[in-house]
């Protein structure tokens, strides 16, 4: 919502947990419904309904990923 506020033409968040199903309920009712959707799933298998985007804000935690298997992700990310 923050990126919303601050400008932001449209918010993907991408979450492959149930956090994604609170966050939907979340931007809903906090009446960002049409500026921001929540796709639930990995970064590495969605697709998303823009072609590229301008920026990417991104909490990779640490998993069983090596660094340079989380660069390449947000690399893969950004090129769409």
């Amino acid at each position: 919502m923050f990126a919303s506020k601050a400008g932001a033409k449209h918010v993907y968040g991408i979450d492959m947990s149930n956090i994604a199903d609170q966050a939907t309920k979340i931007v809903e009712a906090n009446g960002f419904k049409d500026k921001i959707t929540i796709i639930k799933g990995k970064m590495e298998e969605i697709e998303l309904p823009e072609k590229s985007v301008d920026i990417i804000i991104s909490e990779v935690r640490r998993s069983a990923r090596s660094k340079t298997q989380r660069h390449e992700l947000l690399v893969s990310a950004r090129r769409g």
